[in-house]
């Protein structure tokens, strides 16, 4: 998946999440916490996704750390 696809992913369980907001049963706020999780759990992606990407090719990342976001990249 993708930053920006994890970005929308985000979006969507946010979404998810504000509709079962102050439904009044527990059931519905069960649900609005776990879907908040997965939002931040997408958010957190996209922003990781995003920080790699405002890198350039000059090596301006620690070659250690370049090597192991380009390890995580090959899993995606």
């Amino acid at each position: 998946m993708s930053g920006p696809e994890h970005y929308r992913q985000a979006e969507q369980w946010l979404e998810c999440s504000h509709r079962h907001t102050d439904q009044g049963n527990e059931g519905d706020e069960r649900i609005a916490a776990h879907t908040a999780r997965q939002a931040q759990v997408h958010a957190t992606l996209a922003l990781a996704a995003a920080t790699v990407q405002a890198i350039d090719g000059a090596g301006h990342l620690a070659l250690k750390d370049g090597q192991a976001w380009q390890a995580v990249g090959a899993l995606t």
